[in-house]
């Protein structure tokens, strides 16, 4: 529900299987989705109000894309499920954040 404790709850959970097999999920509003390093510049800024301590600046900042490139996730099994539904080759999937990463 979009009323869930009014949009002010966002939780990220992260499933550690191996180095190599790792998940995470960001959830706000009632719902949930898979997190990816992107993420953190293309989704987060969605989910603040931009006029406020400056929000509108996270997305193209240099902090945003430190974070980004720190994170790694991992879940070979789903990347290979994406790239077969969406056409991606391996090489486009987000696991790594990337500066020539391009919003559809």
């Amino acid at each position: 529900s979009d009323k869930a404790m009014g949009g002010q709850l966002l939780s990220f959970s992260f499933h550690v299987r191996a180095e190599d097999n790792v998940k995470c999920y960001m959830y706000w509003t009632g719902q949930s989705m898979r997190f990816y390093p992107s993420d953190i510049i293309h989704v987060l800024p969605k989910v603040f109000v931009n006029d406020k301590y400056e929000n509108d600046k996270f997305a193209s900042s240099k902090i945003s894309e430190v974070l980004a490139s720190q994170m790694q996730i991992n879940d070979p099994q789903f990347e290979r499920f994406y790239c077969a539904l969406s056409g991606k080759q391996p090489h486009e999937f987000p696991i790594r954040y990337r500066t020539d990463f391009v919003d559809d």
